[in-house]
């Protein structure tokens, strides 16, 4: 199994599998964080699947560097 680094390096250089292994990895996280904020599993999937397409479509900017440290932390940051 690949790092979430070594999945991030191939994510920036647009490999689509590696961004959704990523992704996969970190959506139970980020839809939790938002069902405890929102309280409306709906609106929790559709504010999930927008994350996604917006984490997609970004930059390739994640440095591992704080407050980026960790894959998480960038889906906050980005999404």
């Amino acid at each position: 199994m690949m790092s979430d680094l070594e999945l991030i390096s191939l994510a920036q250089k647009k490999n689509r599998q590696a961004f959704a292994q990523l992704f996969r990895r970190y959506y139970a996280f980020l839809f939790h964080y938002l069902l405890k904020l929102i309280f409306d599993r709906e609106t929790a999937e559709d504010i999930g699947r927008r994350t996604e397409r917006m984490v997609n479509r970004s930059d390739g900017s994640f440095n591992g560097s704080p407050p980026e440290r960790y894959p998480a932390s960038w889906i906050k940051w980005h999404g």
